[in-house]
């Protein structure tokens, strides 16, 4: 079993979502063929009279897969951390809640090469603060053990991101808060015995202000990568990417900002190859006088291993929003990214997948047109061979469907819906491809949802 990343795209993007026709390399194209029907599809109600937010998905042994979420309430408030197995044909072996309170929630969770779970996440902590909660589970579901990792009494500490390498280590980032009130972004690595702290790197932007890292990616090699923002001083917030030996040792940090804004950029996914690492997120566009704010364009770096940047690009929104938050990387230099674009003619949101070059041209993309219709892609991953982006659908009912999309260079291979049934939302938010089977997590209504393709 290979080690695996989950990350809540949703949580970050926070878009809503829309489907219609195509259009391939800035044509307009018909339809793509539609997508085999859903093999089985699983919800479970982990608290009743609550929301279900942001559900991630991880390979369990045997062909499984974990599913997790945050359970909300009617206020939004995160009331704690759910995860389930389920078997490849559907069957829920057990579900259950390892940490109910008010304000606890999921950063995301990773399998191990032992088939045990690992999840990260938050939880209230002393002086109204909150801290990092991490956990490990069995395959049976039993708690191994859990670490808390707190900053300073009162503050704001949160994990964001987990994963684990083909030792079973973990390495978990967020931000810590170790002087004054505002955070570091900060990286942990645990060993995973029992969950013991081996190190820490915290990356101060250099003021007392608000640093966060929010995503993680490991390359063949078993370097660690890092991105997130930084308060630099003279800007606002900075996009900054950070690579780490196993042993904690910093190799090199990049940042980036906009030159034409003083504004605030963010990274909100990172994904890593033998050659390449590619950072995805959103950076101020033109002033619009319309919403008397900053345009934001969806946001793509690239860089080599070794830290040299190698070209950037931006994908034009309309305010308020336009971010990418899924990436992809190869061994070739081609990178890829997904997310949501406003609509400059209706102001709807797009679902949007572009595909680049080692040298940053656009060979291929994917997006709504203008319509009436919103969309959003929330999180990829490939099957070996495609890159499948899932995300989530306006209906002409006013509710949401979960949406998936195939795609390989230059072709687009299907795309298919999950509907909920009458007024039932359906937000996908994560997937995995494991055994030729596509696995989508998907808050369903006030469930966590499980379907597969």
């Amino acid at each position: 079993m290979h080690s695996s990343v989950s990350r809540v795209s949703s949580m970050r993007c926070g878009l809503l979502l829309g489907f219609a026709t195509l259009v391939l390399a800035g044509v307009l194209a018909a339809p793509p063929p539609a997508g085999a029907a859903h093999l089985w599809a699983q919800s479970w109600d982990p608290r009743p009279g609550y929301d279900v937010f942001g559900v991630s998905v991880a390979a369990a042994p045997g062909g499984d897969v974990y599913a997790a979420a945050t359970p909300c309430s009617t206020s939004h408030e995160p009331c704690g951390i759910a995860v389930a197995r389920y078997t490849e044909n559907g069957t829920r072996l057990w579900g259950k809640l390892p940490i109910v309170a008010q304000g606890s929630g999921l950063a995301g969770i990773a399998s191990d090469p032992g088939g045990n779970l690992v999840i990260a996440g938050y939880a209230p902590s002393g002086g109204g603060g909150s801290e990092w909660w991490i956990a490990k589970l069995s395959p049976k579901g039993a708690t191994l053990w859990v670490r808390r990792l707190a900053g300073v009494r009162g503050t704001a500490n949160e994990a964001r991101a987990v994963l684990t390498d083909p030792s079973g280590n973990i390495f978990v980032c967020g931000t810590l808060v170790r002087s004054g009130a505002l955070p570091d972004a900060a990286l942990v690595r645990l060993e995973p015995v029992r969950g013991r702290v081996l190190w820490q790197q915290l990356i101060d932007g250099g003021v007392n202000r608000y640093d966060q890292a929010t995503a993680l990616a490991r390359d063949p090699s078993g370097r660690i990568y890092m991105t997130g923002s930084l308060f630099s001083g003279g800007t606002l917030d900075d996009v900054f990417v950070a690579a780490f030996t196993p042993g904690g040792r910093r190799v090199w940090t990049q940042t980036w900002n906009n030159p034409q804004a003083d504004e605030n950029d963010y990274a909100f996914d990172i994904a890593a190859s033998r050659t390449t690492v590619a950072v995805v997120g959103s950076t101020p566009g033109a002033w619009d006088a319309v919403y008397d704010t900053w345009d934001r364009d969806g946001l793509i770096l690239a860089y080599s291993s070794a830290g040299r940047s190698r070209w950037q690009y931006t994908e034009h929104g309309m305010a308020p929003w336009g971010d990418f938050c899924a990436a992809h990387a190869d061994d070739a230099g081609n990178v890829a990214a997904a997310g949501s674009l406003v609509n400059g003619t209706t102001a709807d949101y797009k679902a949007m997948l572009v595909m680049l070059s080692p040298a940053g041209i656009v060979h291929h993309s994917v997006s709504l047109p203008n319509g009436a219709f919103r969309g959003s892609f929330a999180a990829m991953a490939s099957d070996g061979s495609s890159l499948v982006a899932v995300g989530s659908t306006a209906t002409v009912l006013g509710a949401t469907d979960a949406l998936l999309c195939t795609v390989t260079p230059g072709l687009q291979n299907w795309m298919s819906t999950f509907a909920g049934g009458p007024g039932t939302s359906v937000v996908g938010s994560d997937v995995l491809c494991q055994d030729g089977g596509i696995y989508v997590g998907a808050a369903v209504g006030n469930r966590l949802g499980l379907v597969r393709f």
